[in-house]
């Protein structure tokens, strides 16, 4: 069964609601024009619509259900709370998504309803369910930074931490987990049905805060950034992977002689990550998860230049650049080597060089 029809049979079986028609549990909510440059508002894998805002919220919920497929909220005995599972605003105008979050088990939901299933009772949880909280990118900006708004509202670091098994196995979450301001929370990997009698959702503005990421950097025990140090980094990405340049042998001597270190995010520890782009002053990369790494760089100066795949127009580094007040460049790669948007591609390396020159010409201490 296809994407199309699953979500077809979730609707006309399953009972949904809305966070914002809940009469009760609204602690906090605001929301921000989303903001990147204007060509990049359509391309083949984006149509933006204008006047769509990112929101950023937080309800405290009593007496529901956080089912462990997915991790959608539930309001006893079987009505899933449609957007309780974080995604992106924007995605949700993308012509080739039709649902971005995943859909619960329904056979399951109904056995909780009928007493089959029996779940774990807790007085207390916070979930840090996301539907992409594997990728690098989304477990900084979309889960990590809930952190600074449940302490903004007084929720207390022991309160049970919801994670899923996925997150709970990525090598960058192990080695999240390791540090101090993360190791002494409460966290538990869901592998059942939880009953929670307080369930805090939090959702952070899409496309982070300055003050969300910079709760994330201290509790990380990252380094302060270092204005005096003027490092350029290229961001390099293994052809195995797709999305790299197809023409890597060409273009890394003209990014060698523009005065770049060349890196690939993937050898390096979260720590490592952190040193290395505390120092940073031009930051340049193909489009992924490893550009998420410019939050080390706090306050201090910032150029990003990001090169995308030909059918890759993802806002989110832009938008994540604008909001931390860095400067923003980008190009777009040609010739993908295959129709999906994984395929390796070519850049030109010509104009590559001229980017890369006179941005960091441009760029001052």
């Amino acid at each position: 069964m296809g994407v199309s029809a699953r979500r077809l049979v979730w609707d006309l079986l399953c009972d949904k609601q809305k966070l914002a028609s809940l009469d009760r549990g609204l602690l906090w909510s605001n929301a921000a024009d989303w903001d990147f440059p204007v060509e990049l508002r359509a391309g083949p894998n984006l149509s933006m619509p204008t006047g769509v805002q990112a929101r950023e919220c937080l309800y405290r919920l009593q007496g529901v259900l956080l089912e462990p497929h997915c991790g959608y909220a539930i309001l006893p005995p079987g009505t899933v709370i449609d957007d309780s599972l974080h995604a992106s605003d924007h995605t949700r105008h993308m012509r080739h998504m039709i649902s971005f979050s995943g859909l619960p088990k329904l056979r399951d939901v109904h056995a909780v309803a009928r007493g089959s299933i029996r779940p774990r009772k807790l007085a207390r949880a916070v979930s840090f369910r996301h539907p992409y909280d594997l990728n690098y990118y989304h477990f900084t900006v979309d889960v990590a930074t809930r952190l600074e708004l449940l302490a903004r509202f007084g929720v207390p670091d022991d309160v049970v931490h919801v994670i899923s098994p996925v997150l709970f196995k990525q090598p960058f979450f192990q080695d999240v987990l390791r540090q101090p301001g993360f190791a002494r929370r409460n966290w538990l990997v869901q592998d059942e049905f939880l009953e929670v009698e307080e369930l805090y959702l939090a959702r952070p503005l899409d496309g982070g805060t300055p003050e969300g990421l910079n709760y994330y950097r201290e509790a990380l025990g990252a380094p302060a950034p270092d204005r005096a140090q003027g490092e350029r980094v290229f961001l390099d990405r293994s052809p195995t992977r797709g999305r790299a340049a197809a023409n890597r042998e060409q273009i890394l001597p003209v990014i060698e002689r523009a005065g770049f270190r060349v890196v690939d995010a993937d050898g390096l520890s979260v720590l490592e990550q952190a040193e290395l782009f505390s120092r940073c002053r031009v930051l340049a990369g193909l489009h992924g998860a490893g550009l998420t790494n410019m939050i080390f760089r706090g306050t201090a100066p910032l150029d990003v230049i990001e090169i995308f795949p030909p059918l890759e127009t993802s806002v989110e580094y832009a938008v994540l650049a604008r909001r931390l007040g860095y400067g923003y460049h980008h190009m777009r790669g040609t010739n993908p080597q295959a129709s999906q948007r994984f395929a390796n591609f070519t850049v030109d390396s010509e104009r590559l060089g001229r980017l890369l020159e006179t941005t960091s010409s441009a760029a001052v201490p």
